[in-house]
């Protein structure tokens, strides 16, 4: 099976960023997945996006999309809360 995935990179969170992190999901939550900034094509188009998931591969779990519409800046998606 061919992947669609053009880049895929894993987000490296600052240590100021870590202590903020932890202080409302804790460290276990951390330590127990990854995010990934990707980019990926859909119909011929590059799509900008994040991906998260679960280190524990022994356990299916539900995918969750959100589409960002527009170029809200409240709303937008970084490397910080896309680990939120």
């Amino acid at each position: 099976m061919s992947s669609n995935f053009i880049v895929r990179e894993k987000i490296v969170l600052s240590d100021s960023q870590k202590k903020l992190f932890f202080s409302g999901w804790g460290q276990e939550v951390y330590n127990n997945s990854i995010v990934e900034k990707t980019t990926y094509l859909s119909d011929g188009l590059k799509v900008n996006g994040y991906l998260a998931y679960s280190k524990n591969t022994s356990k299916k779990y539900p995918c969750i999309i959100r589409n960002q519409e527009g170029k809200k800046e409240n709303s937008a998606i970084n490397s910080f809360n896309a680990r939120e």
